[in-house]
């Protein structure tokens, strides 16, 4: 058996490793080949796809102007002049609503729509006179109740309020309406009414 010596095992050595580093330059070569081919294939299909686009779009108008007819429509008259509107009442002019610093007597607070537009709903048409207003107020919706100029007012509505059953009721400083308008009639129902089973 012949014994390699130490200058043939090195010479070995590096014809193994030599050929080992270009059999992997050579892999990544085709790798990169590989890929670089992928992605132009993709770029082209997608360039394909628009040019298909932009000829299916030319087909259709090409088709849809030899095929219309401006003479199937009729002819619409149109004036020349906009005859003049003549009024023979004054308009009156609506004021805007001046809102000044006021009071409200708050009366529900709560995070939920649902459960507030529904205290909304029951406490609305028990007070005849007094406006009720759903404010939002992120995260809270908050029943308000009247627009008062002054501390007074308000709190005669509270007080009023809390032997109504709404012992939570309190004072909050507000922009209110200076003129609010008379509030209509709503005929009272119950919430809870409307959703009896049958």
């Amino acid at each position: 058996m012949d014994a390699w010596s130490d200058g043939e095992m090195k010479n070995f050595r590096f014809y193994i490793l030599d050929f080992r580093l270009k059999t992997s330059k050579l892999s990544w070569v085709i790798l990169n080949i590989f890929l670089l081919l992928i992605v132009s294939s993709c770029t082209n299909t997608e360039e394909l796809r628009k040019r298909e686009l932009a000829e299916e779009r030319k087909t259709f108008f090409a088709k849809y102007e030899a095929e219309f007819n401006p003479s199937d429509y009729p002819e619409e008259d149109y004036p020349d002049t906009i005859p003049e509107v003549k009024t023979d009442s004054v308009q009156e002019e609506i004021p805007m609503e001046e809102m000044i610093s006021g009071f409200r007597v708050q009366v529900y607070l709560s995070e939920n729509i649902d459960s507030a537009k529904i205290f909304f709903q029951s406490i609305n048409p028990k007070l005849e006179t007094e406006w009720v207003y759903m404010v939002y107020d992120a995260p809270l919706y908050k029943i308000r109740v009247g627009d008062f100029q002054d501390r007074v007012g308000a709190t005669e509505t509270m007080n009023a309020l809390i032997q109504m059953g709404f012992a939570n009721a309190w004072l909050v400083p507000d922009k209110v309406r200076k003129f609010p308008p008379e509030k209509p009639f709503q005929e009272f129902y119950s919430p809870v009414d409307t959703m009896k089973q049958e």
